[in-house]
């Protein structure tokens, strides 16, 4: 992350890093771990008790390698500091040296018994001994609302204004805006509204100090757009809307009046344009938007693989669209080689173009850079149940479960009961088994779709389709499809399934409509004009 801001020997950060780390080492191999300073929303603490001036985190691992976490109560003194050891004495003594406010996070995926340190490889480093902060050191940390106005860098203090005056109050409201995510003056009781009244102040303190309100400000608007980009980085993992990148943009532009001529938050704003218009279908201002992005920062892949996005779903005005499509994403690819989401998108126009070879080959290169997203096994399954090759479809479905089942447990914890990740495979392992005549296992199957996901209406729609063939169980499958059609009216497949039911039924009257629905979406459906 690229700023970091210091007050009262507290370092503050965005620490939605956490979540993404814990993602990334899903998927890790076994050799390989993370070692964090603290948990999500908490503040890493450093003091001048900590050995003359360290972090606490910093301190105590340095002090665990020396040899101290192979020590009782942590260790076995065998001389030997495992990684087990390390983990258990960092935890323990930071949260004793922070007074519990600060709790570092393991995600070592070592073997508890790996060597970290050994007594005999080196002398260790000089450290001097610690001692406990005061308790004022830490109050008030869980809520992060302290305000900056009255500290200068590293907890130097700075001028104060008097008691009781305008911008004590003000500085309040600022920070409790801040704090509770209200930054941009078109939201209400927000930090830049009251910015604007700090401005007004004729305090010279006040005015002495705006640089460092601005700035505050500017990081939260910069930051809060970000996490927008983090979520994008995703890929179809996280779907996004149209709200969300425009709040980001209007976050990057509010950002951009704070500081004229920042590239950074520029670029960053007509991305977030531009992908909110490919939601809308407004391609060539979409394009427009895009590309004065790249101009303005051309090294940043996500604008190149949003380009690609608004290529692809012009595939069907005109097919010269693939190559557009593929040439940016390939640029997107050339960028970030190890980001999974514009492979997929590669894979997805190689596959609308009938290259399956070569979609396959881009699907796999991009479940190796990306081990623990689930959607990119399950569609390369989708590729292989479209080619016939079921053995691999099935394969590939079940991968899909297993790391939707892994991602489940980090984010509910073991025992959770229900995972809506999971419910996309396990629809498509059904629809294999419906293939296959086995229509009890592909019930089942569905069954446990909505259960993880009650919200899926290609699983519902699916479980009506069985029913529908079944004699005696159509009309579980009509409540079904009528449930479904009522919660999205638009839903493509439960309008054709449902309307092929009525036909057969003779209930012409009802299944007119419904035809009709079906041809505002496809034109050319020739069962619905029949």
């Amino acid at each position: 992350f690229r700023r970091v801001l210091f007050r009262s020997g507290v370092i503050e950060e965005a620490n939605t890093i956490n979540d993404q780390v814990q993602i990334l080492m899903s998927g890790a191999p076994r050799k390989l771990g993370i070692f964090m300073a603290s948990g999500p929303l908490e503040l890493a603490f450093e003091a001048r008790e900590y050995g003359g001036g360290h972090g606490a985190f910093t301190y105590f691992l340095l002090r665990g390698l020396n040899g101290d976490a192979d020590r009782k109560p942590n260790g076995n003194e065998d001389g030997v500091v495992t990684s087990q050891e390390l983990v258990d004495y960092v935890k323990h003594m930071v949260n004793e040296a922070t007074r519990e406010s600060q709790h570092p996070r393991d995600l070592f995926l070592l073997e508890t018994s790996d060597p970290m340190a050994r007594k005999s490889d080196s002398p260790g480093i000089d450290l001097e001994d610690w001692s406990l902060p005061p308790e004022s050191r830490f109050r008030g940390s869980k809520y992060m609302l302290t305000s900056l106005m009255r500290v200068g860098a590293r907890g130097a203090p700075g001028p104060e204004p008097p008691a009781g005056s305008r911008a004590n109050d003000l500085e309040l409201q600022f920070d409790v805006a801040l704090q509770a995510g209200r930054l941009r003056g078109d939201e209400a009781e927000s930090a830049g509204a009251v910015l604007d009244h700090l401005r007004q102040d004729p305090n010279p303190v006040v005015r002495e100090h705006m640089r460092m309100f601005e700035a505050r400000l500017l990081v939260a608007l910069e930051d809060r757009g970000e996490a927008v980009l983090l979520k994008y980085l995703k890929g179809d993992q996280e779907g996004e809307n149209e709200r969300e990148f425009l709040e980001a943009a209007r976050d990057f532009e509010a950002a951009l009046r704070l500081a004229p001529g920042a590239q950074f938050d520029e670029s960053r704003g007509k991305f977030c344009r531009g992908r909110a218009l490919i939601f809308q279908k407004q391609y060539e201002k979409a394009v427009e938007f895009l590309e004065q992005a790249i101009r303005l920062d051309p090294t940043r892949a996500y604008a190149y693989n949003a380009l690609g996005i608004a290529y692809l779903e012009q595939v069907s005005k005109d097919t010269r669209y693939y190559e557009y499509a593929t040439e940016a994403l390939q640029d997107a690819i050339r960028r970030a080689p190890y980001w999974a989401y514009p492979r997929h998108n590669l894979a997805l126009a190689l596959t609308q173009r009938g290259e399956f070879t070569r979609a396959v080959a881009e699907y796999r290169a991009a479940m190796a850079v990306g081990p623990y997203y689930s959607y990119l096994p399950y569609n390369l399954g989708l590729l292989y149940q479209q080619i016939a090759d079921f053995p691999q479809a099935k394969a590939y479905y079940r991968k899909a479960m297993e790391i939707a089942a892994k991602r489940c447990e980090l984010r509910l914890g073991k025992g959770f009961t229900a995972c809506p990740e999971r419910s996309l495979p396990e629809t498509g392992l059904a629809a294999l088994e419906i293939h296959q005549g086995n229509r009890r296992k592909a019930r089942n199957l569905l069954n446990a779709a909505l259960k993880d996901n009650a919200a899926d209406l290609t699983a519902a729609h699916d479980q009506a389709a069985i029913l529908a063939d079944w004699r005696g169980h159509e009309g579980e499958a009509e409540t079904i499809w009528m449930a479904n059609l009522k919660r999205d009216a638009a839903h493509l497949p439960s309008l054709i399934g449902y309307s092929e039911l009525l036909g057969r039924e003779c209930r012409f009257g009802e299944a007119v409509p419904l035809f009709r629905a079906t041809l505002e979406q496809i034109r050319d459906y020739v069962p619905a004009r029949i």
